[in-house]
């Protein structure tokens, strides 16, 4: 018995060994063995795949993709696996961002398209990834394959869903390679050329006979084809929308060319269409009439479309199933029909930028229970401050309504809201909204320009903890800030305000993470906390035209610091700028400052050279202030200055030859490429957010507010009015102010194109050729500054060669001209040339009346000076020296206060000597033409 026991336990033992061989074996053939690693045949693959991508700036791109046999191609950048099989089943490979300063420096202007269309598309690279589902290929500029192996090749990949082609540069002729692949369900194409159905001449992307048509592909549900300057609408036949897209879900054709763009007739048979976006195209006006042959939309935006008049009653009323809608920056008018109330699936409703009317508490929108998103600003609207119409909305988080008519109620019944907004922004409120007491949850809170009075209320920033920006600029609060701590906090503006007190001196700790802070134009007096240094993401801060005192605070200008925008005008601080310890040379190794304004304080010392090391700044103000030195050359180094105020200090030496050669003073200014707009989420909720244009708004914000743009201000003195400049605007300007200075030598010439004005100063030499903005500027521009000669002035540079006046003193609330603003060439150039054609004549006349005269002999005349007051007159005496060098037949003229100076007979040339600050009124035998003189003078 033993015997078969024994047998059998063998065999058990043995079919125990062959099941486990051939789990082991499946594992192997699946995968399983390796679950922290990818298949050696794909990692391969991946980096033959990168040696094909060729750039030529750097090596850091794809850095992760390793050659080390024991990294995990699972773990590289862009690369998503399969949790069990450990296949590659997603490809990302996006662009490598190019900096413009790298394109200069290292491929001495080459275009980032010229160097990224080194790469060609090869389909073979991608065949071994079998089990690929996405392939993400967005901004290489592509506009070609190499030869056979276009995307038809992709059809061996049997599982991929996903195509991602944007940013390239294909155009519609790619349309036969992408009908090949029936397995796709999502195809990106926006941001190419498809608009152009000709070859634009790279690599192999030539269209044949009837290829430019996107045939099969009856999977696809989303169709991107934003951004591409479409303007024939056979595109839309090409694209067979009318017969084989039912699988069609999304599709986006914006911020195309459209004319007359008319659904039923393009989009007709699209009855499964979910998401449709035609901003920024032009559509037929009876496009929303039309569009309820779209039963199934849910999300249609058609803003900036050309649309105008009314709202119809038919066709949008009859998208029942609609969550989101845009009808923003058209100029629709008149009130909303009752029918838009019906659409109770209705989550955004974006409206903004039209001339709507009507009161909003009787509006259909409050009968849209489902709102989550009301956007109505710039519009005519009448909004009741009470906003009791919407306190059943449980579901409202962002109302945005800037640029409408609130009403005051002075009646409303007290009520408690039952939603808790996560966004508000209001303009011209005139009074705090009283729902705002129950709210706990704002994230946004903007209450602009409304004039509400009393106390800062700083219990609003108690209830709602997680604010992440508060606008209060504009308003009359006044009483003394007590923040509350705000860990989220990235934008403060309590701007334009009474706020008095001191600023808390823990502020840094209060604020953590802000970035913009504004509280200019208020009361605020006090040190300058040093704690604002502990603000290690503070970008921009403004405290001008406030009553600071104390000295800055060096930690603002720690290394790495991110702050470009630091404006402390119109205080009290006084002490050094930034001065420097050892050999730490503060802002230095900042690339980040743009705009530095310190006018109109008591600092003192000199400008600091490390300025010139911040190579992004473009706004250097420093007026007003009691500087004392030369102008450093190391401030040539700004190759982005555009703005330079040094005026109303104590410089002196010459002005740097080197200035002029700054290239964005000569007019090559770099304007922001964006503008100010908040983002909200939710809208368009297939990877895209809402953009809800906010006209004068400071930031550009995401949803989670990580606010990255503040407007660079500059204040302009002209035509002795200070006006205080924001936004794009200042990207428009240029200029440079060295006036009410003790500078001395002659004025470059290569300052000729800038638009500068040097008045009050002690130059010398002849002024610059009439040109530019020169040929502007008129004798008063360069008035104190009497060593000067040439026109516009009067004092002939051949005649007055060697001039020995101080320059007069200066009342101290006397104004003077800063930044000129340009007048016309023409009105100047003809009063100038009046001038001198009248001052020839008057020299003329009285050459030829004394001519018999000159041999009397008389050598010595005498001018007693007494005290006036207008430094103008320096320039006046200074042609009445050149009349009575004629009229009194001396060779030359000795003008002294109080005594007689004799002088020689022999010299050729007149001196004009005075003692500082003496005036102009004349005695003795002196005989001078009425035309140089006021009749007083006579």
């Amino acid at each position: 018995m033993s015997g078969p026991a024994c047998t059998l336990r063998g065999r058990n033992i043995t079919n125990s060994k062959i099941l486990y061989l051939w789990l082991l074996i499946l594992f192997v053939a699946n995968g399983w063995w390796c679950c922290y690693c990818c298949w050696n045949e794909e990692r391969t693959a991946l980096l033959q795949l990168k040696e094909n991508i060729k750039y030529s700036i750097g090596n850091d791109y794809l850095s992760s993709w390793g050659a080390n046999e024991t990294s995990d191609c699972c773990q590289w950048e862009g690369i998503v696996c399969s949790n069990t099989t450990r296949r590659v089943i997603e490809l990302s490979i996006a662009a490598k961002e190019i900096s413009q300063e790298e394109q200069l420096s290292t491929l001495n202007g080459t275009y980032t398209d010229d160097i990224l269309r080194n790469w060609l598309f090869n389909a073979s690279l991608f065949v071994p990834f079998k089990n690929l589902k996405a392939l993400l290929l967005p901004g290489h500029s592509l506009a070609g394959w190499v030869k056979n192996e276009g995307f038809e090749k992709l059809r061996r990949l049997r599982k991929l869903e996903v195509l991602d082609l944007s940013g390239n540069s294909f155009n519609r002729s790619i349309f036969e390679s992408l009908s090949q692949l029936p397995s796709l369900k999502s195809l990106n194409l926006s941001q190419n050329q498809i608009g152009s159905g000709s070859d634009i001449g790279f690599g192999y992307n030539k269209p044949g006979p009837g290829s430019e048509r996107l045939s099969g592909l009856d999977k696809l549900e989303i169709l991107d084809l934003n951004y591409n300057y479409i303007e024939d609408e056979n595109v839309l036949s090409a694209l067979e929308l009318n017969s084989s897209r039912t699988a069609l879900k999304k599709l986006d054709l914006r911020n195309n060319r459209f004319q007359s763009f008319m659904p039923n007739e393009a989009l007709g048979a699209l009855r499964n269409i979910e998401y449709l976006l035609l901003d920024g195209n032009t559509l037929d006006e009876n496009f929303l009439t039309s569009s309820r042959v779209m039963s199934s939309l849910k999300v249609l935006s058609v803003a900036q479309c050309n649309l105008n008049g009314t709202l119809p009653l038919q066709g949008l009323c009859d998208l029942k199933y609609l969550e989101e809608l845009s009808l923003s920056r058209n100029s629709f008018i008149g009130t909303l029909p009752t029918c838009l109330g019906n659409l109770t699936y209705l989550r955004v409703i974006d409206l903004t930028q039209n001339q709507f009317t009507g009161n909003v508490a009787s509006s259909p929108l409050s009968r849209l229970l489902s709102l989550e998103y009301l956007l109505i600003a710039n519009n005519n609207f009448e909004i009741p401050i009470s906003f009791a119409s919407f306190g059943n909305h449980s579901k409202l988080k962002f109302v945005i309504a800037d640029y409408n008519s609130v009403i005051v109620q002075t009646t409303a019944k007290s009520w408690i809201p039952k939603f808790q907004l996560e966004a508000l922004s209001l303009f011209n409120c005139s009074q705090m909204p009283n729902f705002l007491h129950y709210q706990h949850h704002l994230r946004l809170l903007r209450l602009s320009r409304c004039n509400i009075g009393g106390d800062f209320p700083n219990w609003l920033l108690e209830n709602n903890s997680i604010l992440g920006e508060v606008y209060l600029d504009g308003n009359a609060f006044a009483g003394s800030l007590q923040l509350p701590f705000l860990p989220n906090l990235k934008a403060l503006d309590i701007s334009n305000n009474k706020i008095q007190g001191q600023l808390p001196p823990d502020i840094g700790s209060i604020f953590p993470n802000l970035v913009i802070s504004k509280m200019s134009n208020n009361m605020l007096e006090g040190l300058l906390p040093s704690s604002f240094a502990d603000m290690k993401n503070l970008e921009c801060l403004d405290l001008s035209y406030n009553k600071l005192n104390g000295e800055l605070a060096i930690g603002l200008a720690r290394e790495g610091s991110k702050l470009y925008l630091l404006r402390l005008s119109n205080n009290k601080l006084k002490g050094e700028i930034f001065p420097v310890s050892g050999q730490f040379d503060m802002f230095a190794n900042s690339s980040d400052l743009k705009a530095l304004n310190l006018g109109d304080n008591n600092f003192n010392g000199s400008i600091p050279k490390w300025l010139g090391s911040s190579l992004e700044i473009t706004t250097l103000l420093l007026k007003g202030n009691h500087l004392q030195g030369t102008i450093p050359t190391e401030l040539c180094h700004a190759s982005k200055l555009r703005i330079m105020d040094l005026s109303h200090n104590n410089l002196s030496g010459p002005i740097p030859h080197c200035i002029g050669n700054i290239m964005q003073l000569t007019g090559a200014i770099e304007a922001y490429p964006y503008g100010p707009r908040f983002y909200f989420p939710g809208f368009h909720t297939w990877g895209r957010d809402v953009v809800v244009h906010v006209e004068d708004s400071m930031t550009r914000s995401t949803i989670d507010f990580q606010v990255n743009y503040a407007w660079v201000g500059a204040d302009f003195t002209t035509k002795h009015n200070t006006y205080s400049y924001e936004g794009r605007v200042v990207d428009s300007m240029a200029g440079i102010d060295l006036s009410n200075n003790q500078l001395s030598g002659e004025i470059p010439r290569e300052l000729c194109s800038l638009t500068a004005i040097v008045a009050h100063n002690n130059l010398t030499g002849t002024t610059p050729q009439r040109a530019s903005q020169f040929a502007t500027f008129t004798e008063s521009t360069y008035e104190g500054n009497p060593f000067l000669c040439g026109p516009p002035l009067h004092n002939n540079c051949m005649e007055t060669k060697e001039i020995l006046i101080s320059p007069p003193e200066q009342d101290c609330c006397e104004d003077n001209h800063g930044f000129l603003e340009m007048e016309s060439f023409y009105i100047s150039f003809l009063v100038a040339y009046a001038n001198v054609v009248l001052a020839l004549v008057v020299v003329l006349f009285n050459i030829i009346k004394v001519e018999g005269e000159w041999a009397s002999g008389k050598t010595i005349t005498q001018v007693n000076y007494e005290k006036r007051k207008r430094a103008e007159d320096v320039g006046k005496m200074e042609k009445v020296v050149a009349a009575l060098s004629i009229k009194e037949k001396a060779p030359f003229i000795v003008i002294t206060a109080p005594t007689q100076v004799y002088a020689p007979p022999l010299r050729k040339e007149f001196i004009v000597q005075t003692a500082a600050a003496q005036g102009m009124t004349r005695s003795g035998r002196c005989y001078i033409p009425e035309e140089l003189t006021d009749k007083k003078d006579s």
